[in-house]
């Protein structure tokens, strides 16, 4: 293996036009009218979780370490539910390999999101991921997937091997604004 090179991806803000093609966010609708309402309580029916098996229901804490991807992992079988209660973190997201979908994907479907306990977000089954990246010290998630997905529905692969390159995940555009968030 040669010299691996450092790309830089920079983190985009997480917003429905550009988490599409990667899944759902699931946040208080704005325009909908509520599925349900009373004088103490209104709910939305925002999405779909496909539960055609046994769910497990997580509780992930993770530790700040350097913004460097090297990784992705995907779940064929499941949707996955991140729901973010603590901290502030990166997401790496990338699709499928549209010619190829065993393969790893293609540096230009590779992409990063500034997640924070104000939504959750459900990852399409097939989506390339990474643990999200804590900006704070660490940060705290619920994830819901269908039950055995560790030991039974767990791909990943290393860039380092594939491509031989990292990606370094930049903020360079939310510097002034992450103490506000």
């Amino acid at each position: 293996m040669g010299k691996i090179k450092e790309v830089v991806l920079p983190v985009q803000l997480l917003t429905e036009k550009a988490f599409r093609p990667f899944g759902v966010i699931i946040d208080q609708p704005i325009r909908i009218k509520p599925a349900f309402s009373s004088e103490f309580m209104e709910y939305w029916n925002v999405t779909q979780f496909d539960t055609n098996a046994p769910m497990a229901i997580i509780y992930m804490n993770l530790l700040a370490r350097p913004l460097v991807l090297d990784s992705l992992e995907r779940h064929t079988k499941t949707q996955e539910l991140l729901m973010p209660i603590k901290g502030i973190s990166v997401l790496p997201v990338a699709l499928t390999n549209k010619t190829d979908e065993h393969a790893i994907p293609s540096y230009d479907r590779i992409a990063a999101f500034l997640l924070s306990p104000q939504k959750a977000i459900l990852l399409n089954k097939g989506v390339w991921h990474w643990a999200p990246y804590p900006l704070s010290e660490s940060s705290s998630f619920i994830v819901i997937v269908r039950s055995e997905t560790i030991e039974k529905d767990l791909d990943i692969k290393s860039l380092k091997e594939s491509f031989e390159v990292c990606f370094k995940l930049s903020l360079k555009e939310f510097s002034h604004r992450l103490d506000s968030m």
